[in-house]
């Protein structure tokens, strides 16, 4: 059979790469968005014992095409004194006008820098409040993927209204008591 047009091949698609730029917010509720470095990196409270600090290391996260964060490989874990990482982030909390307060497991920052020792880091901010919201919105979408519009016109229609519950009153009769006036 004769061809009537050319074959376009599928163009390849290159991922763009993109870095999660977090709205970080202030103790005087204005925000700003952080503008990172590929060279950035994500450091995590993973574990918090006998005065110790854990922090996990990873490489700044990019997006997917569905805008949840993605980490590179490399990662590793560094540990140190409970008091001096405290300071360390405090110091970054109050340069960038954020919240001070306690080191907790799973508070996140931005680390531009990363140094021998902890005190000799250069931190950007505290990331701990946006990186819960983005990590709850990839728990919901893997648990409730995208419904695409062909597969919602598929599943059956609702049909059952819910049920009419009348509201509760309360005792009454001759024994319940009654407000004196």
């Amino acid at each position: 059979m004769y061809q009537q047009r050319a074959v376009i091949p599928k163009q390849r698609r290159v991922p763009r790469i993109r870095l999660w730029q977090p709205v970080v917010e202030r103790a005087d509720a204005t925000v700003f968005e952080l503008e990172p470095d590929p060279s950035d990196c994500y450091v995590v409270v993973d574990d918090l014992a006998y005065r110790r600090v854990v922090l996990d290391v990873a490489p700044w996260p990019r997006l997917d095409e569905q805008g949840r964060l993605t980490f590179g490989e490399e990662r590793e874990t560094r540990v140190a004194a409970l008091e001096l990482a405290q300071e360390a982030f405090d110091a970054a909390r109050v340069e960038t006008g954020q919240v001070l307060r306690p080191l907790r497991v799973g508070d996140a920052f931005q680390v531009q820098h990363i140094a021998e020792s902890i005190g000799d880091w250069v931190i950007g901010a505290d990331v701990t409040r946006p990186a819960r919201d983005a990590a709850r919105l990839a728990l919901f979408a893997a648990v409730a993927p995208r419904l695409e519009p062909e597969e919602a016109q598929l599943l059956p229609p609702v049909i059952e209204e819910p049920p009419l519950v009348e509201p509760d009153r309360g005792p009454s009769g001759p024994g319940t008591a009654r407000p004196a006036v």
